[in-house]
């Protein structure tokens, strides 16, 4: 929480005003850059661009992540006790998988960090989103509508099946994406060490678990899922939020509406 102070200077009075860490971030992103959209990660106050990646930059980035936790292999391997070699290989596969999932899935960064073994299907490839993590602590998902199943793909499903058989807390109740002592993961250190590491490495900017989301919802309408199957994946609040927030990616050359009106009028 934070203190500001609202002055009149008409009058010489002053007011404290309260705010929320949030609300500071937000501000702060406003002042940055007021004429471009914004997002604000609730839970690690990362300020990124509302943008989505293109497919080849989403390719690059999870493969810029797993060769991360290739040389993390390969360093680990040269420490002393088995204790720190552990530690140090698991961290970078964890992003590795974190980031693949995040990309295939669209879950807050919240839920990816609240996610458990028992809400992966394997054989059924969902992904069940019950609870959310921030703040440092468990929660209910952000409405009613964030608590979902969401279909993975298969390429997402296999990391995550690679993931739990290197993973040494694969028990239903464990977290899938935890520290080495399967403890959670919080949202600054997930984009501080894993994924701004990879987009570095793919030559990407501004690329953060929100990013990913909104590149996730992005790819599905442009391969033409509709509006309320979207808004229901993303678990938004309702379809007007995904509309307000997508616009971008469902927008078409108004020439378009004449043509169609056109063919229809002709019996085509």
């Amino acid at each position: 929480m934070a203190q500001f102070f609202i002055a009149d200077f008409e009058s010489g009075m002053r007011e404290s005003v309260v705010c929320t860490s949030y609300s500071v971030h937000q501000y702060a992103a406003l002042r940055k850059m007021p004429y471009r959209p914004t997002s604000v990660d609730a839970d690690s106050g990362e300020v990124t661009e509302r943008h989505a990646l293109t497919r080849d930059q989403v390719t690059a980035l999870i493969c810029a992540s797993a060769e991360l936790a290739e040389i993390a292999a390969k360093r680990a391997s040269t420490l002393e006790t088995e204790a720190a070699r552990v530690r140090y290989a698991h961290s970078q596969n964890c992003y590795h998988a974190l980031i693949v999932t995040a990309a295939r899935s669209g879950l807050r960064a919240s839920e990816l960090l609240a996610l458990r073994w028992e809400d992966v299907d394997t054989e059924l490839g969902e992904l069940s989103v019950r609870r959310r993590y921030r703040n440092g602590s468990f929660d209910v998902p952000k409405s009613r509508t964030s608590a979902r199943r969401v279909p993975i793909t298969s390429d997402a499903l296999a990391i995550l099946r690679t993931w739990c058989v290197r993973s040494p807390h694969k028990s239903p109740q464990s977290l899938v994406f935890c520290g080495a002592r399967g403890r959670p993961l919080s949202g600054s250190n997930v984009s501080r060490r894993g994924v701004r590491p990879a987009g570095k490495r793919a030559n990407l900017t501004g690329v953060g678990l929100h990013v990913l989301r909104h590149t996730y919802g992005s790819q599905l309408l442009a391969a033409g899922e509709d509006l309320a199957t979207v808004s229901v994946l993303m678990g938004h609040a309702s379809v007007s939020v995904t509309a307000t927030v997508y616009l971008h990616a469902i927008q078409k050359p108004l020439g378009e509406s004449a043509s169609k009106l056109e063919r229809c009028l002709a019996g085509k």
